[in-house]
């Protein structure tokens, strides 16, 4: 019963940061009047710096297995880390790591584990935070949604940010982006460390993805229903996806009318996890590389 209270209080949390964001006005210089805007969430690159971070760790468990298993006296082996079995028998049970660097690198598997050693807590919680916002800074220069990526897309679809001329675009989107990109990491990364510590059912990667997923649909389905809904009747309107506004709702860069096309801006220089479709499959399998539009 506890684990499903906790499971349902991170899941709550979860889709609460889901909703913050900033969105950047934008508006055309090839069509006077037309305006939409850009959303730069928190959590910018989704909950991708965690499970390149479970990765990474996963990897250094299993070669640190390998060498124990194979050189269980070595000192340099258990230095990187000391392995037993959960169970107390001899291959009984899962192994898990009791000492070495691995150890530190590893959740508490209880409290009693963390009165006993708060050093492992201290150093685990500061390992998650860094790699996290690490790995999610380095996501965004590989995965096409960096500042310089999106200010190109932007240039490409005659886009500029309200207020500013069209060469400050990298300048505006470096305030925003690479904040949001290694804060949101260390915010997922975070969240993570608060759903193992508080037992929620599977790990705290497994519920980031299942929250991800479950949102991501949630929001396609959004989509659909507003793309469904009739147009308003007054003529001096735009709206996206209607009318000769920006055809930002259909997402396939024409929306319904002449407009610019903004559905292709939104699916090349929104990160693929900022968007509804996109997010949805990536929980299944990793993502290809953004191929931007030129």
């Amino acid at each position: 019963m506890t684990n499903l209270l906790a499971t349902a209080f991170v899941f709550c949390i979860v889709i609460y940061f889901q909703g913050w964001q900033v969105d950047l006005p934008l508006q055309s210089v090839r069509q006077r009047g037309l305006k939409t805007s850009y959303p730069i969430r928190l959590f910018y690159t989704s909950n991708m710096p965690v499970i390149l971070h479970s990765a990474l760790v996963g990897n250094v468990h299993l070669i640190s297995q390998i060498l124990f298993a194979r050189f269980p006296t070595s000192r340099l082996v258990r230095l990187v880390g000391v392995w037993k079995s959960a169970g107390g028998g001899r291959g009984g049970g899962q192994q898990v790591p009791v000492a070495g660097i691995v150890y530190y690198l590893s959740p508490p598997l209880n409290g009693a584990g963390i009165l006993r050693d708060p050093v492992h807590l201290v150093i685990y919680a500061a390992f998650v935070l860094a790699s996290c916002a690490l790995l999610s800074s380095m996501w965004i220069e590989v995965s096409g949604s960096s500042t310089r990526d999106v200010a190109k897309s932007f240039r490409d679809q005659g886009l500029v940010v309200a207020g500013h001329r069209d060469k400050a675009i990298v300048h505006v989107l470096q305030r925003y982006i690479p904040v949001a990109a290694s804060f949101g990491g260390m915010c997922v990364g975070l969240l993570t460390i608060l759903a193992d510590l508080l037992g929620a059912i599977g790990s705290g990667t497994g519920m980031l993805m299942a929250v991800g997923t479950i949102y991501g649909y949630w929001e396609m389905l959004k989509r659909h229903v507003d793309l469904e809904a009739p147009a308003p009747s007054r003529s001096g309107d735009h709206h996206p996806g209607s009318g000769s506004g920006l055809g930002l709702g259909s997402g396939s860069g024409s929306g319904s009318g002449s407009g610019l096309g903004l559905g292709s801006v939104q699916a090349s220089v929104q990160p693929w996890l900022g968007s509804g479709s996109a997010q949805g499959g990536m929980m299944s399998s990793l993502p290809p590389f953004f191929s931007g539009t030129d």
